[in-house]
């Protein structure tokens, strides 16, 4: 899982706080993904282009061996509880590295 975030974007620190902050929900998620958090800084370069967005904060599920999506991203406002449990539901489990 790769969570795209704009420092001081009151959005993203509203869905970090409400949504990714522990829980019981979060720790059912990391039995499913790796969370990687990746901060946009309004830089020429961009730290994985291809998950490159212009919404912030961007969810990007994906496969850690293709990298392709695995499902649809979510954006802003979408990143929800109940949107991260029903991604949790549809994940296959967590592959051993």
């Amino acid at each position: 899982m790769v969570l795209v975030i704009k420092p001081h974007d009151a959005p993203t620190q509203k869905i970090v706080r409400e949504v990714l902050s522990g829980g019981d929900d979060l720790a059912m998620l990391q039995k499913r993904v790796v969370a990687v958090m990746v901060q946009y800084e309004g830089r020429v370069s961009y730290p994985i282009e291809n998950y490159y967005t212009t919404q912030f904060p961007s969810l990007f599920v994906v496969n850690p061996y293709s990298e392709l999506l695995v499902a649809p991203p979510l954006y802003g406002p979408s990143i929800t509880k109940a949107a991260l449990q029903r991604l949790y539901k549809n994940l296959p489990a967590k592959p051993s590295l």
